[in-house]
């Protein structure tokens, strides 16, 4: 913290934080467009908001690929504890470790927010906690919904046992 930058260096990590700062802008406008988008399914984009949304999109995909190798590559390491991961699937395996870390502390800090506005109702949040308070009611509600619909199928297969699922 008491490292000091010359001016070459303070010109360097001002650009670098101001790339991070757009790509963060670039990523949070395609993701409010994908919401936006599975809340409204007839909604279209315009030809200039399909690109950054496509890009979003396929980040998605990749991230969720990468999390889904590394929780094979764990499950596998489970199942025989004298394997050894290569540098890669140790990074991917770290990352993975990283990722449920942080989404258990902002699962955490969103319960205690919730917690403190029961407590005391006038509390204000600020945007950013009002964001994770959203984001965490709306996976709520969505795990909700699929609950009732599971639990309705189970309903009507009991009702009706020649009932076929779909895929």
């Amino acid at each position: 913290p008491s490292m000091e930058f010359d001016a070459d260096e303070q010109i360097l990590v001002h650009q670098y934080e101001g790339k991070l700062r757009k790509a963060k802008d670039k990523r949070d406008h395609a993701k409010l467009l994908v919401e936006q988008k599975e809340a409204n399914a007839s909604m279209k984009f315009d030809a200039d908001k399909k690109i950054p949304v496509h890009q979003y999109e396929e980040q998605i995909r990749s991230v969720k690929e990468k999390l889904d190798r590394a929780k094979l590559l764990l499950e596998q390491k489970e199942a025989n504890p004298s394997m050894e991961f290569d540098a890669d699937e140790t990074i991917l395996v770290h990352q993975y470790k990283e990722s449920l870390r942080k989404e258990k502390e902002k699962r955490d800090c969103t319960m205690l927010l919730i917690q403190q506005k029961e407590a005391n109702p006038s509390m204000e949040f600020d945007a950013d906690e009002t964001i994770l308070v959203h984001q965490y009611k709306e996976k709520k509600r969505k795990e909700k919904e699929k609950s009732d619909c599971a639990m309705l199928l189970i309903q009507q297969k009991e009702a009706n046992p020649s009932m076929e699922f779909d895929a």
